[in-house]
């Protein structure tokens, strides 16, 4: 196997993967990859390791058992690959006014006009003072770009509704949860892009963060919409998190105690206990050797179809960007909970920002 070089210094991990990254399935013998991390050279086996893949016919104990105690299952042909790509090529289709994709290429193959990524954000909404976050509007999203304002748009129509909703992934929610009553998808979806060879991704968290004023009951699911091999910005998550991110957690609340913060301070995920932009930090790293010790990183390799489902303490990150045909990364976090329990009503609304207070 080739080696591959790869950096995790800042946001999460950097893939730049060659053909043993792209299909991790024909490779037999252990790499000799090297890594940077900070100013030291480390090997890469000691830090990620691939996340295993489940057929979707696994027998729902197993899955169960799997979400249950690792905190995380990836599920091959989750939904028919065809009716991703038709997603896939609808978001693109809607946003190609921006500029955003390569002249003459096919919408549904997502491929990145060679610019500047930051003239290509996601919208962004950030803290403002003691933690809480300001709503947006479509017309301030405008202010940030064309790109911005389509891709927000897409947020509220109905087609991204159906997707999230759709039955193929609420029937594998109603096999992870047979006992909820009323399994329903959360309004608040995020469709999000990684663009290539863009300088940050997603950094370290957990959900339960961003989801306070409820229990942990409720189940992510993050599907790509596209194939997205592991050096094109996916999700990875940290090996055997659960216990840690439930004693993170309880960390956080007695040193919110300690600080007497507010009720809401404390429900947020931009309280001055979190990071600047909310999560445990932007290097995947020095978190898993600091504060995780040592654990591997677990990185898949996702195909349009597939969808990964996890706890709301399972720890994960996402990677930067460099997909070798210079595809976009398209994908969607979704939430969904059992409608006739408690559950965090600020997400029952998209562009709800998710640090104001709970409006039942």
């Amino acid at each position: 196997m080739p080696s591959v070089e790869m950096s995790i210094m800042s946001a999460p991990v950097d893939m730049v993967g060659r053909e043993a990254y792209v299909n991790p399935s024909k490779s037999k013998s252990k790499s000799n990859h090297t890594s940077a991390l900070a100013s030291a050279w480390v090997n890469v086996d000691k830090l990620t390791g691939w996340l295993k893949p489940w057929p979707r016919d696994t027998p729902d104990d197993i899955l169960r058992h799997e979400l249950k105690t690792k905190g995380v299952v990836h599920i091959k042909q989750a939904m028919p690959r065809g009716y991703v790509l038709g997603i896939r090529e609808r978001f693109f289709e809607r946003v190609a006014p921006s500029g955003v994709l390569k002249s003459g290429t096919d919408p549904v193959d997502g491929i990145f006009c060679g610019g500047d990524p930051e003239n290509f954000v996601w919208p962004k909404v950030l803290p403002g003072d003691n933690g809480q976050v300001n709503s947006m509007t479509l017309d301030d999203m405008a202010k940030q770009g064309d790109y911005t304002y389509l891709a927000a748009q897409v947020h509220f129509e109905d087609w991204t509704n159906a997707f999230a909703g759709n039955e193929h992934l609420i029937g594998l929610v109603s096999r992870f949860e047979p006992s909820w009553t009323r399994p329903i998808c959360l309004r608040r979806q995020i469709f999000r892009t990684n663009m290539p060879n863009a300088k940050s991704a997603t950094g370290v968290h957990y959900d339960q963060l961003f989801l306070r004023h409820g229990p942990p009951t409720a189940i992510t699911a993050w599907i790509p919409i596209g194939d997205c091999p592991p050096q094109g910005g996916g999700l990875m998550y940290l090996d055997d998190s659960l216990v840690l991110g439930r004693e993170l957690e309880e960390g956080f609340t007695r040193l919110s105690e300690e600080r007497n913060f507010t009720d809401d301070e404390r429900k947020s995920a931009y309280n001055s206990n979190m990071t600047a932009k909310g999560g445990l930090g932007n290097d995947a790293g020095v978190f898993a050797r600091s504060r995780a010790n040592g654990r591997k990183w677990l990185i898949g390799d996702y195909e349009a179809g597939d969808a990964v489902f996890h706890h709301m303490y399972a720890i994960h990150a996402s990677g930067l960007n460099h997909d070798p045909h210079g595809r976009i990364r398209f994908s969607a976090d979704v939430r969904y909970v059992d409608g006739d329990q408690a559950y965090d009503r600020r997400w029952t609304k998209w562009g709800r920002p998710i640090a104001e207070r709970n409006d039942h």
